[in-house]
Formats: C-alpha cells, sequence, structure tokens
C-alpha cells in the first residue's frame, strides 16, 4: 500500500496497522428494498466530517473484491463528491466487469492480488453468527432484547440473489456440510449456556453477527436458534 495515500477500507475484515499509513474505514453494504438490492452505506452519514477532510487529497481504495462494481462506483462518487482525488483501486481479485464499470467515470490505477477475470464470493456468508454475514434486510424491524439489538439479515442463499452460492449449493456434499455446521453451531451455543440458545443471546456473539431469516421466516427474541437455523 502506497502510504503517501489516504486509504479508504472497505473491506470489514482487513486488519488494522499503522504501516498502512492514513486510513479510514468505510462500510458500504447491500440491503434488500422493495424486493430488490440497493446499496447502503450507514457509516457515510456518521463520517460526513472525516470525509470532508479528505477534499483535495490523493486517496486508495481497499475491499476484499469486485464483482458488479456498484460498490467501487457509489464510493469514488462518493469522494468525487467531496473533492477527493481517487488514485489507485486495490483488490484481492475482481471481474472484466467491475473494472470497465468504474472506468467508465473514472481514471485511475488498480491492482488485484489475483489476476484475471474472477468473481468471488465469501465463505463467512454461508455461514450462521460471522461477522458481517448476509445482507441487510430493511423490510424487516431489529428485534431488541435484553442483551442488545439483533438485525435480521437476507442469507445469500435466498433465491432473490440468484448468484454463485445458488450454483455451489446445487451440491449435495456442500449442502450437508452446511446444514452441518449449522446444527453445530447451535449445540454448541446451547451447550456453553445451559440451555437452548435463543434469538436474545445472538448479541453475546458480537455486536457485528445478524440474524440470518429467509423472507417465510418469523422471530422474536424468545425464538429458540434451532427452529430458525435447522
Amino acid at each position: 500500500m502506497d502510504t503517501s495515500l489516504t486509504w479508504i477500507i472497505l473491506d470489514p475484515l482487513f486488519p488494522s496497522s499503522s504501516k498502512n499509513g492514513d486510513t479510514l474505514r468505510v462500510r458500504m453494504t447491500r440491503k434488500l428494498a422493495e424486493s430488490h438490492l440497493a446499496l447502503a452505506s450507514p457509516d457515510i452519514i456518521t463520517q460526513q466530517y472525516q470525509l470532508q477532510r479528505l477534499y483535495g487529497r490523493l486517496v486508495g481504495i481497499l475491499d476484499d473484491a469486485a464483482s458488479s462494481g456498484i460498490t467501487l462506483s457509489h464510493i469514488t462518487d462518493i469522494l468525487c463528491g467531496v473533492g477527493a482525488r481517487p488514485h489507485e483501486i486495490l483488490t484481492c481479485s475482481s471481474t472484466f466487469a467491475a473494472r470497465r464499470a468504474v472506468s467508465e467515470h473514472l481514471h485511475c490505477r488498480w491492482l488485484d492480488f489475483v489476476p484475471g477475470d474472477c468473481s468471488t464470493i465469501h465463505m463467512r456468508d454461508i455461514c450462521p453468527f460471522l461477522p458481517f454475514t448476509g445482507r441487510q434486510d430493511h423490510n424487516r424491524s431489529i428485534i431488541e432484547t435484553a442483551q442488545g439489538p439483533v438485525t435480521p439479515s437476507l442469507p445469500v442463499i435466498a433465491p432473490i440473489f440468484r448468484g454463485l452460492w445458488q450454483h455451489v449449493m446445487a451440491d449435495a456434499y456442500m449442502q450437508a456440510a452446511v446444514v452441518g455446521a449449522r446444527v453445530e453451531v447451535v449445540r454448541r451455543l446451547s451447550s456453553l449456556l445451559g440451555r437452548p440458545a435463543t434469538v436474545k443471546d445472538v448479541p453475546l456473539l458480537g455486536a457485528t453477527v445478524t440474524l440470518p431469516l429467509l423472507p417465510f421466516q418469523e422471530a422474536s427474541a424468545s425464538t429458540r436458534l434451532d427452529n430458525i437455523l435447522l
């Protein structure tokens, strides 16, 4: 990473380090709204003052992967809007389509750790109760519990996505592995609690952990997790 740039970090799991120079984390997410996927940027609202300080600066953008280029196009528009000057994009992998989408309105250097036309999916998205999994579902309300709020999310296996995970999950061995992992997560959490784990226990797993719910599923604070995930 060029430490002369101010880096916008989009990958939520990218480690923090003083070696990376001046950085600003921005969380860009896809949300489900009115039966379609739209881009949401919750951190943008709370970080306006930080973005304003980027006026006139050369900035780099780091993300784990780029598929359609929508996220990178959106954040570059925001940065240009506050007077920043996007200079470089770093990703682990990207598709030709993503690079074309960004290059239509921005010319900057783009470096991939894995070169070529690569479509990427996140293993964490298929496992319940890992940080930053699934998609925000703004058609659902946050579930308030004594331990804290629980945010429902839409699993990537939901039919609306029709992406790579749908092809991967067509494999019987993958299906068995995913179901087995879900059973084991609930079993171990219930064992540690000494009782059946419920929705109200989800905040114990971390502030960035959401509750995966398919469109036909309903849940409250007292709903047992084994009734949702198994």
